[in-house]
């Protein structure tokens, strides 16, 4: 429950309160469950990347994987692996983020179908959806001209019905990639169906990630026509309920 709590404060944007709610989780899992503790080190890794604290990151998510070391399954393994490649990316320090993205592909690609993860690492989705999410982003951070391919792919792996929020995020991330190379109809695409997905949905992070693409598409509002003031009115309306 103060895991819980700490990743709802941190979508909500409470990042002072989802620290403390980490910190009381991490130190509850650590009396329990060593590998648990580590996992709840990963999402403190995902939040420093969030307040753009790369180096910081780095220590969490080193921290996490070695605390798990030998203790959890490999696609749970992966997942660690995952955050250290979005920690390093995020810092710049391209070679270590792509050593520690090819360490989770082969720790997820060799995980069992139907084989035992714990509850904490499975409730935060499937290993290959996972993968494909968290190497966009690396791939974005670096620069990599194939995040696009794989930007697309990662939509594809996130069920609308089950997992509406995380897929109109990975919707905003495809989004945001093509606003800024002007391509404009394939970036309203993108956040229109992200919109829909969001429908009845709160998250600050959400909020961020739509208000990022408005202010990629607003250069381009004079001759995007009536396909791009559709959507930034569905874009602003939206704003405005989730407000």
């Amino acid at each position: 429950m103060a895991r819980l709590c700490g990743w709802k404060a941190h979508d909500q944007g409470r990042d002072g309160l989802a620290q403390r709610y980490y910190l009381h989780a991490w130190q509850l899992a650590r009396e329990a469950d060593p590998a648990h503790a580590g996992f709840i080190l990963r999402l403190m890794a995902h939040q420093a990347i969030d307040l753009e604290h790369g180096r910081h990151a780095v220590h969490i998510a080193e921290a996490a994987r070695t605390a798990t070391r030998g203790r959890t399954d490999t696609a749970t393994l992966g997942q660690l692996h995952l955050a250290e490649a979005r920690a390093h990316a995020a810092a710049g320090n391209a070679r270590a983020a792509r050593t520690a993205l090819s360490n989770a592909e082969r720790s997820i690609n060799t995980h069992t179908s139907g084989a035992d993860r714990p509850w904490w690492a499975s409730a935060m989705g499937a290993p290959q959806p996972l993968l494909a999410t968290h190497t966009t982003k690396v791939l974005a951070d670096l620069g990599d001209p194939a995040a696009e391919q794989h930007l697309t792919a990662a939509v594809g792996r996130w069920d609308p019905d089950l997992y509406p929020r995380v897929r109109a995020l990975n919707l905003c991330d495809l989004g945001g990639y093509h606003a800024k190379r002007s391509a404009i109809e394939p970036a309203c695409q993108a956040l229109n169906e992200a919109l829909e997905l969001l429908q009845g949905i709160t998250s600050a992070r959400a909020r961020t990630a739509v208000t990022q693409i408005r202010g990629l598409l607003s250069p381009h509002r004079r001759r995007g026509g009536a396909a791009l003031a559709r959507t930034d009115a569905l874009a602003a309306n939206w704003l405005n309920s989730a407000s």
